[in-house]
């Protein structure tokens, strides 16, 4: 049997407490009815079309008036630490969507900590992947150039302060990512790329954007966290140091 996750806007108050009411469809209401007591994902709708799951909760109870009017009371609401990117986009006329039980019962342990979701786990990077590649229409940060290749690399590690966020990655080709992993280049202030071109080799650095700006097309409000960056730079340059 598939499980459900229920999506609302980015302007939902969502405080954190353990019981929430939210407007349901009333197509979703009926949906839901057979579910009650059953757990289900939470997932928000961010601008520009991409979505997270951000908590994991219990369905309540589904009152519908008169009117046809619904809402959707869940509880024991658990958020999670950090936000779960959705691969596919959410659709305009449901806010359900629908998981195999092994994808829903992966997302599920997120929010219970039985996980080990760290920038290397490989199914979360492939949905950071996906986002990034859609925001950036596939287009390699460093070379400016498309890519079928392109991955999300992290920018600030999480267990050095980092944020799972998609702001804290950038999409880049194996190469030139695994590289700026090991800081042989870096981000300067104003998003130009400085390469420490004895240790990325003259080949690679010779691909570097004509501008000698990262090449980025996502939305200002998605631009990468200044933080992270700042940090990066200090170790690039704490590196040459040496």
């Amino acid at each position: 049997m598939s499980r459900l996750a229920f999506l609302v806007s980015d302007d939902v108050d969502l405080a954190d407490h353990g019981r929430i009411e939210l407007a349901c469809l009333y197509g979703d209401a009926i949906k839901l009815a057979g579910r009650v007591g059953q757990p289900i994902l939470i997932a928000r709708r961010e601008p520009f079309g991409a979505a997270t799951y951000i908590a994991l909760a219990n369905i309540g109870d589904i009152p519908v008036s008169a009117d046809c009017s619904a809402s959707l009371r869940l509880e024991q609401v658990h958020y999670f630490s950090r936000p779960v990117p959705l691969v596919s986009t959410p659709s305009d006329t449901s806010q359900l969507i629908e998981l195999a039980a092994s994808d829903f019962e992966q997302i599920a342990m997120h929010a219970s900590g039985q996980d080990d979701w760290a920038e290397n786990s490989l199914p979360q990077r492939d949905l950071f992947t996906h986002q990034l590649a859609v925001q950036e229409d596939e287009i390699c940060a460093f070379s400016g150039v498309r890519t079928a290749d392109g991955m999300a690399f992290i920018i600030r590690p999480l267990e050095l302060g980092g944020k799972w966020h998609i702001e804290n990655f950038l999409f880049l080709d194996p190469e030139p990512g695994n590289l700026f992993s090991a800081l042989a280049w870096t981000i300067g202030p104003q998003l130009e790329i400085i390469v420490d071109a004895f240790a990325m080799g003259a080949d690679i650095a010779e691909t570097v954007s004509r501008s000698g700006i990262l090449a980025l097309n996502r939305d200002a409000q998605f631009a990468p966290d200044q933080a992270a960056l700042a940090w990066h730079r200090e170790q690039f340059f704490a590196r040459l140091r040496g």
